[in-house]
């Protein structure tokens, strides 16, 4: 995988949450086309290598070596992948409305702007 200094969970001053599912974002949010399965095998999570193959209601679910089942950890990811993804068009928004309320260059080391009272 590489070097992982610069991956939430593993070492990065504010990252909250299991690293395996920090490092299992990353994974996908690198390789979108890999299954989310995947993604969490590769994270460091476990599953019984014989029910892998294929879930099914008649064998039951699923559950990781900590006895969380395989559907609540895709959840879990999915949602992670989505916050991930949000969190990347508001900071987009928030540069664009910016640049766009202050239309002024950064460059320039004096007040940059002033909206409501509040220093930009």
């Amino acid at each position: 995988m590489g070097d992982d200094s610069n991956v939430c969970g593993t070492g990065h001053p504010g990252c909250k949450g299991d690293p395996r599912m920090n490092r299992a974002v990353h994974i996908r949010t690198e390789n979108p086309r890999i299954s989310l399965l995947d993604a969490l095998i590769a994270g460091g999570f476990t599953f019984p290598a014989s029910k892998i193959k294929r879930q099914s209601k008649k064998e039951g679910k699923i559950y990781d070596s900590d006895g969380v089942s395989l559907n609540q950890r895709r959840n879990q990811l999915s949602k992670r992948l989505w916050q991930v993804k949000r969190r990347g068009r508001v900071q987009e928004q928030v540069v664009r409305n910016k640049d766009i309320i202050t239309g002024v260059d950064l460059d320039d080391s004096t007040e940059v702007g002033c909206v409501s009272g509040i220093r930009i």
